[in-house]
């Protein structure tokens, strides 16, 4: 017997995988990967909307003599806001990443044995992908427990330069804020 004929053979006798099972997670990938998209688009909206309502009340605040000191404040307590709102965004795209990676490694795994509905020829089996897929994040240090024993997953850099770029505005509007404040109203202004 040739080798290709003792493989084909070894290959005929091991189980396979359903193709509906395979299809269900590769329509679960995909819905990560749409779901990332759109919560990317949303956030980077509301972003901007907070720039520009920054924009608008600093305007207007900066513009008022009674209500000098409440821009800067406001300004200030915004960007926090903001910053803390990116660092979420920041971390939930790592999520995003890293669960669509696991999701991929398990599509690959189970690629080469699935049995297309009318092949009849060896037995059905379960991958249970969603069970190999938490493994593959445990295996990859991708999940780790947090506060309360919840199972939280690890993020890495990509994709993240947006969310970034926000942190990096709002950290710079609160910093001229501040010294905005310390010049009009602080020890600097005095100097």
């Amino acid at each position: 017997m040739t080798e290709s004929a003792t493989a084909a053979n070894n290959q005929a006798e091991s189980p396979c995988y359903s193709f509906e099972e395979f299809r269900m997670m590769y329509d679960s990938t995909e819905l990560i990967s749409e779901r990332k998209i759109a919560f990317n688009r949303n956030n980077a909206s509301l972003c901007l909307l907070v720039i520009a309502g920054q924009g608008a009340a600093a305007s207007w605040l900066y513009k008022e003599k009674g209500l000098a000191l409440l821009g800067p404040v406001a300004l200030i307590t915004i960007s926090i806001l903001a910053i803390i709102f990116c660092l979420y965004w920041n971390g939930q795209l790592w999520a995003f990443k890293e669960l669509n990676s696991a999701k991929f490694q398990v599509l690959e795994e189970m690629a080469g044995r699935v049995a297309f509905p009318d092949y009849r020829a060896r037995s059905i089996i379960s991958m249970n992908p969603f069970m190999r897929e938490y493994q593959i994040l445990t295996e990859n240090k991708k999940i780790v427990t947090g506060a309360k024993g919840l199972l939280l997953q690890r993020s890495n850099f990509a994709e993240t330069i947006v969310p970034k770029s926000f942190i990096a505005f709002f950290t710079a509007v609160m910093f001229l804020s501040i010294a905005w404040l310390l010049m009009n109203f602080g020890i600097l202004g005095k100097a």
